[in-house]
């Protein structure tokens, strides 16, 4: 007989809260078995905390600010690494919808029949590291499939945290190992420290964890707009460039996609075509 799955969320914020904090959180606390809001005592412009108070949520206060990658460290430091709970990051300015749980839950049940421990995500990056470091030739954008690739569940270079992922809680180490980690991760490109998505997909490299996207239902995010909350999405130009930083630990285990992007195509054809070119030319004299 299976043990009951314990399911928690963890999230970090601003220090300036969102408007719309308190629909995130009750979005979350109507599903969760436990809500973590990691809030550090002061921020890392010197900005103090404010103190937050929900029924339902339980504030972690953290001695320091890393960013973005505080958003794990409630759970981390409160949950037991224990393969039968799984943790859930989400993001503070989406009202999640109220199956987000049962989804994850469900997978990773099956994922535990199978002995598997995998970190799972609804969107997520695939960067191959080829090709001149050429933007184009490099990799997909969130959720566009620019590989050709009929798995259900697409293997992942990093993940996408806004729309939330699901970590067993056993892959982790102690808490510090991940502060660590991150911190130096922050001295390798100057926009890290805002690059929590590819920070933590770095640290579960190192740790040998496999990340996937999995199929997502319609409007995973219920209640999103364009008003809720501060837009600091990276663009494509400082993703590519953050995850370039960090190379050393995300090529080590990054899934082997041996298909060709279309503009692959195009560029091999031109190169073949170029040499063609030349090589009539030359006979031609």
């Amino acid at each position: 007989m299976n043990k009951k799955m314990r399911v928690v969320a963890t999230l970090t914020t601003r220090a300036k809260f969102h408007d719309c904090l308190k629909e995130n959180l009750d979005s979350l606390t109507r599903q969760f078995d436990e809500v973590y809001l990691g809030l550090p005592y002061e921020s890392h412009k010197g900005i103090k905390y404010k103190e937050f108070d929900h029924p339902k949520v339980t504030v972690v206060k953290l001695d320091e600010d890393i960013g973005p990658c505080c958003k794990l460290l409630g759970a981390l430091i409160k949950e037991k690494r224990d393969p039968n709970t799984l943790i859930v990051s989400v993001d503070d300015d989406y009202i999640y919808r109220k199956d987000l749980r049962s989804i994850f839950e469900k997978k990773r049940q099956e994922d535990i029949d199978k002995g598997v421990n995998r970190v799972m995500s609804f969107s997520g990056v695939y960067m191959k590291y080829w090709n001149f470091g050429m933007y184009g030739l490099n990799g997909g954008w969130h959720d566009n499939d620019l590989f050709i690739d009929w798995n259900k569940e697409k293997k992942l270079t990093t993940i996408a945290g806004y729309c939330g992922c699901a970590y067993p809680a056993n892959i982790f180490k102690d808490v510090n190992d991940y502060i660590d980690f991150s911190k130096k991760a922050f001295e390798k490109h100057d926009r890290n420290f805002y690059n929590d998505d590819v920070v933590i997909s770095a640290y579960l490299s190192f740790l040998e964890v496999e990340k996937v996207r999995i199929e997502a239902p319609e409007n995973i995010l219920k209640g999103n707009n364009n008003n809720i909350g501060e837009k600091l999405s990276p663009e494509i130009k400082e993703l590519y460039s953050t995850i370039y930083s960090l190379r050393d630990y995300l090529e080590k285990n990054n899934p082997k996609k041996y298909t060709l992007v279309i503009i692959d195509l195009i560029f091999i054809i031109v190169i073949i075509l170029t040499l063609f070119i030349i090589y009539y030319i030359y006979k031609m004299k």
